[in-house]
């Protein structure tokens, strides 16, 4: 058993200190997260050229996923900044392929640089020093590695009068644990990034590949519960990068229905609870709601993974598009077009004809050969899965005959029902510079076709 030392902690670092009896209860009152997200977790992570020797998996409190991990990685380091959640993860899980140590996931000089296939973080990123964990998973990662980085827990009730009461409790122990931190504003900041999406992992260019998939379940009702009291107004910076693509998923599995006792062990696996003078009364709200009776609840997810079919199919489209665009032939701009494929140009009342496909493949090849050396440069992607649709921006550049070229695109595209082909675009250019670019191109042409 591998141990660092923690020099020094406060009460935002005990949270989750809380000891065997609370440990039982959190893993009877989280749900787990379903099958589907491992494995396609592990199809992510198999899919792009990654090994299964050794996951860390960092503010694992008691390792409640360790095993499924343990399942198809050869060695699984399970870290957490209290030293008993450690032991007790130790006394569960025995010594066959985990090894365990007490560290922040900012820590990590006991652990060899690119060492590991994968960092498996959930539930904890919103704890960190964001720029300096980034960078001490980025150390300790193989080259071509996984982050895998999750927040779930938090219920959405269908009843919107015990949603109210659930959402109460989340503000009433939000404000208990600031009264009690010694570092409000710091606890301020990491309830923050729990509020609505997840807002973690900020990836620095220089270490992370560009277009990181940042996923968001299950958010049709406004995301995550947190318990930042609405009074209570942070200025967290959004960690989001700009080539990051971002997809919004109602995903099946994550639901489940239960009773009041349920609800109540699901309740008391959040460390705020018992730390709230008032939960009793609001407590007694949830009872005189429920009752007897049963309620249905879903878990808010935001994840780092490879997402289902057919959203999974449509990603691959999606990255067929910009790959096609990005190598400027005819035969990769069109592979991801539909045979009905058409082309809009925005403004509507700049009133260009749609495009069919027949169309563009008579008039790109033309085109092509006038802009040379072409450069592509996405800047964000957002792909909305349910509606089946994507938005991707993005600046262009070029040489043509008559002086440089260089555009700004808002590329609108739909996919068709299996997700595997692109059946409409609407795109908006860069209005200043074809007012000047579209009549030099059209002399351009006109005097080719004359010559």
């Amino acid at each position: 058993m591998a141990t660092a030392t923690i020099l020094s902690s406060n009460s935002n670092d005990q949270l989750f200190d809380k000891g065997k009896a609370f440990w039982n209860n959190y893993l009877k009152g989280r749900p787990s997260a379903p099958d589907v997200f491992f494995q396609r977790l592990f199809n992510y992570h198999q899919s792009h050229g990654g090994k299964f020797g050794t996951v860390h998996d960092v503010g694992a409190g008691n390792g409640p996923y360790a095993h499924i991990l343990r399942s198809k990685f050869q060695h699984v380091i399970i870290s957490d900044i209290a030293k008993e959640n450690v032991v007790l993860a130790e006394g569960r899980l025995g010594n066959d392929g985990f090894s365990y140590r007490a560290a922040r996931v900012e820590e990590s000089d006991d652990i060899a640089p690119g060492s590991v296939d994968m960092v498996f973080a959930t539930n904890v990123m919103h704890f960190c020093d964001q720029p300096l964990a980034m960078s001490v998973i980025a150390r300790q990662l193989r080259s071509g590695g996984t982050f895998a980085c999750a927040a779930f827990g938090a219920a959405q009730f269908e009843d919107p009068r015990i949603q109210d009461v659930y959402t109460r409790i989340n503000y009433s122990g939000g404000r208990a644990l600031l009264a009690k931190a010694d570092d409000p504003e710091k606890l301020e900041a990491v309830m923050a990034r729990t509020q609505g999406k997840y807002n973690v992992a900020p990836l620095d260019g220089g270490l992370w590949l560009p277009r990181a998939q940042r996923i968001h379940l299950n958010m049709a009702n406004g995301g995550i519960t947190a318990p930042l009291p609405p009074e209570v107004q942070v200025h967290e910076p959004v960690y989001t990068g700009v080539d990051d693509v971002e997809t919004f998923v109602q995903e099946d599995g994550w639901s489940f229905v239960t009773e009041l006792e349920g609800v109540k062990e699901h309740v008391l696996s959040f460390p705020f609870a018992r730390e709230d003078p008032h939960f009793g009364e609001l407590w007694q709200e949830m009872e005189d709601l429920i009752g007897d009776d049963e309620t249905s609840d879903r878990l808010t997810s935001y994840r780092t993974a490879s997402m289902p079919a057919p959203a999974e199919t449509q990603t691959a489209t999606l990255n067929k598009f910009i790959e096609g665009w990005k190598g400027w032939t005819p035969d990769g701009f069109l592979a991801s077009w539909s045979d009905d494929c058409a082309q809009v140009t925005l403004p509507f009342s700049s009133g260009v004809p749609p495009r069919t496909r027949a169309i563009t493949e008579k008039l790109f090849p033309k085109l092509m050969s006038i802009l040379t050396n072409f450069q592509l440069t996405v800047h964000n992607v957002i792909h909305d899965p349910a509606e089946s649709k994507a938005v991707i921006y993005a600046i262009t550049t070029a040489d043509s005959p008559f002086g440089p070229y260089k555009n700004e695109h808002a590329c609108f595209v739909w996919f068709d029902e299996s997700g595997g082909s692109v059946n409409r675009i609407e795109e908006m250019f860069d209005g200043v510079f074809m007012k000047s670019f579209l009549p030099k191109l059209e002399a351009y042409i006109k005097g080719q076709e004359e010559a």
